[in-house]
């Protein structure tokens, strides 16, 4: 009854080989519910009677915990594709979009632009919140 974070982007590997587009709106959504401070929230019922299927203890949620950020894993799969020289990825993933390999590309440089802000602000919120004291640059998912 509620979307998860975390789920959507192992959803999204699947989703962005079948029809990028839809992918590409999931995203979007998941970004636009994100955070002045860059948090994105883990679990989103959405609307009153979905709210009323999850168990009140799992509504509220903690801004310092996060879910690692599966959702880039298709994200980079797609811009990958569309940044390949051979163009046979951008040329199969735009056709099943309805686009040209060329309007694919146009689709994909046009979607990172507009998502860098929100996607940086999402890195600096779990670099900031979800580092490890570790020297390698781990992270470790607080809360969990």
């Amino acid at each position: 009854p509620r979307g998860f974070l975390w789920d959507e982007g192992f959803h999204g590997l699947l989703l962005c080989r079948w029809q990028p587009r839809i992918f590409l709106d999931v995203l979007a959504h998941w970004l636009e519910l994100q955070q002045s401070s860059g948090w994105i929230p883990r679990e989103v019922p959405l609307g009153a009677e979905q709210e009323v299927r999850v168990p009140s203890q799992f509504l509220p949620q903690e801004p310092g915990i996060a879910n690692p950020p599966s959702l880039l894993l298709p994200l980079a799969y797609l811009l990958r594709a569309s940044t390949d020289p051979k163009l046979a990825e951008a040329r199969a993933l735009g056709e099943r979009a309805g686009l040209s390999a060329d309007e694919f590309r146009k689709m994909m440089k046009s979607f990172g632009a507009a998502a860098l802000p929100r996607l940086v602000a999402w890195y600096g919120f779990l670099d900031r919140s979800q580092k490890s004291s570790n020297p390698k640059k781990c992270y470790r998912w607080f809360g969990r």
